[in-house]
């Protein structure tokens, strides 16, 4: 990759069957991290998911309920920074008021056949 500077208007954001809005910021499968901006809704939970790469989740806004391994692992705010293992189900909850945003890092790059759905069929 060569040096540059993105601006915010060249990534658009997506509603994923996730729950959730994307915007990637940063992804290059021959890299060894990938980095998007996620936005959960009020009262909103993600699905149950793993992926198999290491994620991190740097809370930029807002307030939320973690899920890891399917149980509430805490609840998140601004500034704070959640570790997820690869392989690890996780979701995320927004238990506030206002829109939650948070960064999104993985390690290695997030690739889309490394993503699982988690959540229990009905």
């Amino acid at each position: 990759m060569r040096s540059k500077i993105l601006s915010n208007g060249e990534s658009p954001e997506d509603f994923i069957a996730e729950g959730c809005f994307i915007r990637e910021l940063h992804r290059d499968e021959s890299e060894a991290l990938s980095l998007a901006e996620a936005r959960v809704l009020p009262g909103t939970r993600t699905r149950l998911h793993a992926l198999n790469v290491r994620e991190y989740y740097f809370i930029r806004s807002g307030f939320g309920q973690m899920y890891l391994d399917g149980v509430p692992a805490g609840l998140v705010k601004s500034g704070d920074l959640v570790c997820i293992e690869a392989g690890t189900s996780q979701a995320i909850e927004n238990t506030g008021p206002a829109d939650l945003i948070f960064l999104c890092i993985c390690h290695p790059a997030f690739r889309n056949e490394g993503y699982r759905d988690c959540e229990p069929r009905s």
